[in-house]
Order: C-alpha cells, then structure tokens, then sequence
C-alpha cells in the first residue's frame, strides 16, 4: 500500500511518500506499519503504480535473483504473464 508518513520515525520523516506491507490495516485510511516492512516511493512511480511495488516487484526480484539466480546477461521466458506478478517479472 502506498501512502505517506504522518509523523517522524527512524528512517523516514513526515510528507515521505513511502510503500509497505501491513500485516494488518491495508484498507484503512491510516495504519501503523513496522519500519522494516515500509519501502521509499521513487517520486517517477506515482501512487496507483506505487500499489503494486512491494508485493509483486519484491516478490519478483526474489524469485528472479535470489531463489532462480538470474545473472546479468540472462535472458528469462515467463508464460502467462497476464498478472501482477508475471507482468512484474
């Protein structure tokens, strides 16, 4: 969910546009979200495409680099790439 920060914290201060993962709260309009689930919004992604950044394009980059160990240079092949996440691949 993408938002921005209302009050200072530990690494981000008030007005930050940021996007996280809430355990618990995504539909409210205001939640409490750990510092280490909560991710800074590049200002060129604006907010609806901000939605999609930590659930779909970490899950991606995990996927591609950590678990399938995609190198510079490699060429990958996703089928079925309709949904958030294969678009994100």
């Amino acid at each position: 969910m993408p938002g921005t920060v209302r009050r200072d914290g530990a690494s981000f201060r008030a007005g930050d546009r940021v996007a996280a993962l809430p355990v618990t709260g995504s539909f409210a309009q205001t939640a409490a979200v750990d510092a280490r689930m909560v991710f800074p919004l590049p200002d060129n992604i604006d907010t609806r495409r901000g939605t999609a950044l930590p659930l779909n394009y970490l899950t991606a980059h995990f996927a591609l680099i950590h678990r399938g160990a995609l190198r510079p240079g490699e060429v990958v092949l996703v089928h079925s790439a309709t949904g958030g996440l294969g678009s994100a691949a």
